[in-house]
C-alpha cells in the first residue's frame, strides 16, 4: 500500500476500487491469503480510525512525543486521568506504536485538522495563530504590509457614489 502512494495513485476519497484489488492480489501472492478488495477497504478504514485517534493523542497538551521510539507519553497522573475516561486510548499512550511510519505514509497527508485556519473575520493576509511547535516550523503567512512604512496611513478604495 505504501508503495502505492508512493506512486500518486490515492485520490482525495481514498483509493479506486483497481488500487483496492491489486493489494488484495500482492497479499496472495506474497502471504498465500485469499482476500477480496472489500476486505482490504475495511482494513484501511480500521487503520484510519486507529490513525485518527493517535492524531489526536499527539496533539493533547499533556502529551509529548518521542520520535525515537514512535511513542506518545503522557506523565503519571495525566495518564491515570485520561485513561479513566477514555480507556480505549491506553493502547496507544506510552508504548511504542507499530506501523506508525506506515500509517504516517498512507494517511497523513489526508486529514483536514483546520490547525491553519482562519476565521472569515480575519483578513487575508494577517498572521495565522502559530502551530504548538512554531520553533521548528517556518510561517507560510506573506505579510502584504511588509514595504509600507508604519507611519502610513491606511489606504482604502475610492467610494462608489
Amino acid at each position: 500500500m505504501c508503495g502505492l502512494i508512493q506512486s500518486g495513485v490515492r485520490t482525495d476519497k481514498g483509493f479506486k476500487e483497481v488500487h483496492l484489488n491489486s493489494v488484495a492480489k500482492g497479499l496472495a501472492e506474497h502471504c498465500g491469503v485469499s482476500v477480496c478488495s472489500t476486505q482490504v477497504y475495511n482494513h484501511l478504514r480500521k487503520w484510519r480510525q486507529r490513525w485518527l485517534t493517535i492524531s489526536r493523542l499527539r496533539d493533547l497538551s499533556s502529551s509529548q512525543w518521542c520520535e525515537d521510539t514512535k511513542c506518545i507519553i503522557l506523565e503519571g497522573e495525566h495518564y491515570c486521568g485520561h485513561v479513566a475516561d477514555h480507556s480505549k486510548d491506553a493502547e496507544f499512550l506510552n508504548v511504542p506504536i507499530a506501523n506508525y511510519d506506515e500509517m504516517h505514509t498512507i494517511f497523513s497527508f489526508g486529514l483536514a485538522t483546520g490547525k491553519y485556519a482562519m476565521g472569515s473575520s480575519e483578513p487575508l493576509g494577517s498572521a495565522a495563530p502559530a502551530p504548538e511547535d512554531a520553533d521548528t516550523q517556518e510561517s507560510d503567512t506573506v505579510n502584504l504590509d511588509a514595504d509600507k512604512p508604519a507611519n502610513a496611513p491606511e489606504s482604502r478604495p475610492p467610494a462608489r457614489g
